[in-house]
């Protein structure tokens, strides 16, 4: 089929050279026109051993062809919390098409709860993972319980909800707290993956009740384009996982490298690194993941394998 042709030749791996960005340009617009006639064309792609199917409009496997460690932060932070928690579950809000949990189950076989919004995605997201064990399923749209009219948009190989512009649909938001009493088994939850596009911080303040339950990892994305497009003052969800008892978090950029560590009480290099992501639309922003106080020592456990981590691989490839 040509849109895999195409698909293939865009993710393959090149020199960097003029030719090759000539080569390259050319297939992204080869690519763009195929999305124009249809923009749910579907292709095939492996991600970490999987052979998935995957909307030819999705970044993801071109992210990954520039940024080999994009995401991989998630499945390696799971790997981990096994070290001190034998048996936890974990939630992934903003499923997608199932990669993040692809990705945690190439690291451990861990049971997952995965929670997606849109019809689409979430079809997707199970034909993605159908041999994957201890995985189930919700199509919800994560927030508190209630109906809300709003604009659906769908954005490269995502969907997001946009509050600020004309609504064209009313969409049912549902409570942590309500889509998990749903499963039998998740009762120990300490990990929880949140990544929908300006919604992750609201997501946090609005699921209090939820982390204060379980107290579980917290993996999101922070992304000052997508919060002022909502109006979102996202720095004030660190203000509440203060008040829930969270203390230290993992700062990783978007694309999957290591950055650094602070606590939550560092108010000005919170604001600092808010100020170095705004302004650029989206290309950068940062991944954080938030321990509770209870896992000091498992955030500093992480710390130091991360940082031994990129250590090694940067020495490796200077």
């Amino acid at each position: 089929m040509f849109s895999q042709q195409v698909f293939n030749q865009l993710i393959k791996k090149r020199k960097k050279n003029l030719i090759s960005k000539i080569i390259i340009r050319l297939l992204e617009i080869l690519r763009d026109l195929l999305i124009k006639f249809n923009s749910k064309r579907l292709v095939r792609y492996e991600l970490d051993g999987f052979d998935i199917l995957i909307p030819l409009k999705h970044d993801l496997p071109i992210i990954k062809r520039i940024f080999p460690f994009y995401n991989s932060n998630i499945g390696r932070t799971a790997r981990y919390l096994k070290e001190k928690y034998s048996e936890f579950q974990a939630v992934d809000v903003g499923a997608n098409i199932g990669d993040t949990a692809i990705i945690i189950k190439s690291q451990i076989d861990v049971p997952i709860l995965c929670v997606e919004g849109d019809k689409f995605y979430f079809d997707l997201l199970k034909k993605n993972t159908a041999n994957l064990k201890n995985i189930v399923y919700d199509n919800s749209f994560v927030g508190t319980d209630e109906k809300v009219e709003i604009n659906f948009l769908n954005y490269k190989g995502s969907a997001r909800l946009a509050v600020n512009e004309k609504p064209n649909q009313t969409i049912e938001f549902k409570s942590l707290i309500n889509i998990v009493s749903s499963y039998k088994g998740f009762d120990n939850i300490k990990f929880l993956k949140i990544d929908t596009d300006g919604f992750d911080c609201k997501i946090i303040r609005e699921n209090v009740g939820f982390i204060e339950k379980f107290k579980p990892v917290i993996f999101f994305e922070y992304d000052p384009y997508f919060l002022d497009l909502n109006k979102e003052n996202g720095l004030t969800v660190f203000q509440t996982l203060l008040g829930l008892g969270y203390n230290k978090a993992l700062i990783y950029n978007n694309t999957g490298e290591f950055l650094l560590s602070l606590t939550l009480s560092n108010k000005q290099l919170l604001e600092e690194l808010h100020l170095y992501y705004s302004g650029r639309q989206s290309d950068m922003y940062m991944d954080i993941c938030v321990f509770h106080s209870e896992d000091n020592d498992l955030a500093e456990r992480i710390r130091i394998l991360e940082m031994d981590l990129f250590g090694s691989y940067k020495l490796f490839n200077i």
